[in-house]
């Protein structure tokens, strides 16, 4: 399933999880320009936004259980398919690689006179964004190692007792004016 790849130049092939051919193949069905853009490419561009893809793969932390090393993944059919979109993807944004997460700390959003305001951070420590596109994570996603935090909650309310200093406020504001 897997084949070494060397781009012009280099002596040094580096194993990817699907093959040159099958991503041809594969990004051909796909629909959209920057799918259209990669086809386009010559063959030692496409070697390398595979290379890339790959490497971005590898770099991230596997369940040992399912996908721990790179033989297992290679037999997983999804691990082709996520280098296949991910060489795309990187084609189209070479700092997408370089991203620390996909979380947003977004407060407020809006369009027109509608608006709605929140705060409920994301962040790959505590378990709610991830390093990878979300295309790739619905492909390998299920085989990362667990980073998620043990709340419930997704690590944004308090353990305990908790109660707001408003509510002696309002108390007090109850009984008040005496």
């Amino acid at each position: 399933m897997s084949e070494d790849l060397t781009v012009t130049g280099s002596t040094t092939p580096v194993t990817v999880y699907g093959t040159l051919a099958a991503a041809k193949d594969y990004i051909l069905s796909m629909f959209g320009s920057t799918y259209d853009a990669w086809t386009g490419l010559t063959d030692d561009v496409k070697k390398k936004t595979l290379i890339a893809a790959t490497r971005y793969l590898d770099s991230m932390q596997w369940d040992a259980t399912t996908a721990g090393e790179f033989a297992t993944r290679d037999l997983i059919a999804a691990f082709p398919q996520a280098e296949y979109e991910l060489a795309v993807l990187i084609y189209d944004d070479s700092t997408l690689t370089q991203s620390a997460d996909t979380g947003t700390n977004v407060r407020a959003v809006g369009a027109g006179s509608a608006r709605v305001e929140f705060f409920a951070p994301q962040s790959l420590q505590i378990g709610n964004a991830t390093t990878m596109p979300p295309l790739i994570m619905r492909l390998v996603g299920q085989y990362l190692a667990s980073t998620a935090a043990s709340s419930s909650d997704g690590a944004l309310g308090q353990a305990g007792d908790c109660e707001s200093p408003f509510d002696d406020e309002a108390e007090y504001l109850r009984w008040w004016p005496f």
